[in-house]
């Protein structure tokens, strides 16, 4: 496989046969059929005879038959009858568990299909993400999932990529289009896209290199297939019983058969009796009891958001001793919360208030104004909103995010908000100034938010916010802030400080009339986390670790 993260942008073009215009229709087509759909190949769902049939398998399923088959033959019908009915019970309830998963699989399957704007025949086309083609030119914005693994051509601003997918770390990574000159791994190749992961903050555009199976999820997906299945503990078990109860039984009725033959009891009345014998010892509602369980335990995983293909499953996870798991995204939400607010009057726990409280602290022009900052100064969007406050999805970087979390969680009207103060201008969030500005208009005053790098906000502030006052910053009350900070960050708190400019003239852009981070007025900090899951606490007291 080629190191695409040493190749500059034009060796990328020349190799690709591609050009910062894109591909012509004809050419991306011509593409399609030579490299297939870009889609990793999926496993075939079973016929639903075979799956049928597989219910079958085990040895105690054989016995039982055979005991059926047996009891037919003699005469005695009811027993057959009883014992059939048993198996028949066993493979139907086995079978519907395993047919719905599978049909649940395919309609999950089936919505994960989105759409993807790439650059063809010099122009924005939005295509489905499975026809995208090696040399396509994506035109990715924040929200965006890359549909395929691709060289960066150009970001705009800070672009951020969450590769937990790939990588397992939840912290987004910056992108940028330098060459990287020495070897090195995978998520350290920040001149990449990658199939799978998400744009999280800023835009971008990249050069297709890879598609489909040839995608680095695509080779991770191929191992996995390689993977041979084995029998789990239950089926193990089952299947030693099987053979030991067959065993015993045959033993049993083998002496039964001596035994009568011995004292001189007609042949065939001793064999019948044997045989009798024998069926009577199988324990055909052992069956019966395993597929019930199993069943209601699959319905209970399914209830709690998780599908299980094959019933015999569910009674692996019940036989795990250890568990080994990450932290971040698995113990804990995986995404940053606003935990604590800090302003002039007052300093609480976000995450110990009420939403009703959080609402009547809500009151104070202080505390009004950080969500303002929150909201206005804020490139994360709402991907559901009109869905209900619980099952909202946020788009955009981790701190953009929780920033936009926590004006929902205190009741702020983001969309009124938005529509008061409407953006004319912003300076995005780069490394080297850690700050971001933005420029909005509030009636006839322009006003400049600001939010960023604690040490960076303070030192550019020359009042604090007090009430509905801009008041003098002093010198002891920088100190007292700075107390603050250093408390709140020896908690393992990321902390963002806020402030804001008003402007009697009006300003249009910020960089052309060097608007730049002073003069300003500091309203409070942010201090943000990623919080432990509501019942992650309970999980790992269950489980005795």
């Amino acid at each position: 496989m080629k190191a695409w993260y040493k190749y500059t942008i034009e060796e990328c073009y020349t190799a690709l046969k591609s050009s910062h215009n894109g591909l012509s229709s004809k050419e991306a087509d011509a593409r399609l059929k030579q490299h297939g759909l870009n889609s990793i190949e999926k496993e075939k769902n079973t016929n639903a005879l075979v799956l049928f049939f597989h219910q079958f398998t085990n040895i105690l399923s054989v016995i039982l038959i055979i005991a059926v088959a047996i009891s037919w033959f003699l005469g005695d019908i009811l027993d057959a009858i009883v014992i059939a009915i048993a198996v028949c019970l066993n493979v139907i309830v086995g079978f519907i568990q395993e047919w719905k998963s599978q049909n649940s699989l395919s309609q999950l399957r089936k919505a994960l299909i989105y759409r993807v704007k790439v650059l063809r025949d010099n122009e924005i086309q939005e295509i489905d993400s499975s026809r995208c083609v090696p040399g396509d030119i994506l035109v990715l914005v924040a929200g965006d999932r890359v549909p395929a693994d691709a060289r960066v051509i150009s970001v705009n601003g800070e672009c951020e990529v969450n590769e937990s997918l790939l990588t397992g770390e939840s912290s987004a990574v910056k992108k940028h289009s330098a060459v990287i000159k020495k070897d090195v791994l995978l998520a350290d190749r920040k001149n990449m896209f990658f199939a799978g992961t998400l744009v999280v903050q800023g835009s971008a555009r990249a050069v297709v290199i890879a598609t489909g199976p040839y995608t680095e999820i695509g080779i991770i997906a191929r191992s996995i297939k390689n993977i041979k299945e084995t029998a789990t503990p239950l089926q193990k078990g089952l299947n030693r019983f099987g053979t030991w109860i067959g065993g015993v039984i045959i033993a049993i009725a083998c002496i039964v058969f001596i035994t009568g033959f011995a004292f001189g009891i007609p042949l065939e009345e001793i064999f019948s009796l044997s045989v009798a014998l024998a069926v009577a010892a199988i324990p055909e509602g052992l069956l019966i009891a395993v597929t019930v369980i199993l069943a209601i335990g699959m319905q209970r995983i399914l209830k709690e958001g998780s599908i299980v293909r094959k019933l015999v499953a569910t009674e692996t996870l019940g036989s795990t001793t250890v568990i080994c798991t990450d932290k971040t995204g698995t113990l804990t939400e995986g995404a940053m919360r606003v935990a604590h607010i800090v302003s002039a009057s007052h300093q609480f726990d976000v995450g110990r208030h009420k939403q009703k409280e959080l609402e009547s602290i809500g009151a104070a022009q202080e505390l009004e104004e950080m969500m303002k900052v929150a909201v206005l100064n804020n490139n994360a969007f709402i991907e559901n909103p009109e869905d209900q406050f619980e099952h909202v999805r946020i788009k955009g970087s981790a701190t953009e995010s929780a920033l936009l979390h926590a004006a929902l969680t205190i009741g702020i009207d983001i969309k009124a908000v938005k529509k008061e103060f409407p953006r004319i201008d912003e300076l995005p969030f780069d490394s080297k100034n850690t700050y971001m500005l933005t420029l909005h208009r509030d009636g006839e005053i322009s006003r400049v938010y600001a939010k960023g790098a604690p040490e960076k906000i303070v030192a550019s502030c020359e009042r604090l916010l007090i009430g509905k006052r801009a008041c003098i910053l002093s010198a002891k009350r920088k100190k007292e802030f700075e107390r603050d900070i250093e408390r709140i960050s020896s908690m393992g708190l990321r902390i963002v400080a806020c402030a804001f400019r008003d402007s009697n003239r009006e300003i249009r852009l910020l960089k052309k009339e060097n608007i730049e981070l002073s003069d300003m007025t500091l309203i409070g900090f942010f201090a943000m986390k990623d919080p432990l899951r509501e019942d992650a606490r309970q999980t790992l007291q269950e489980s005795s670790l």
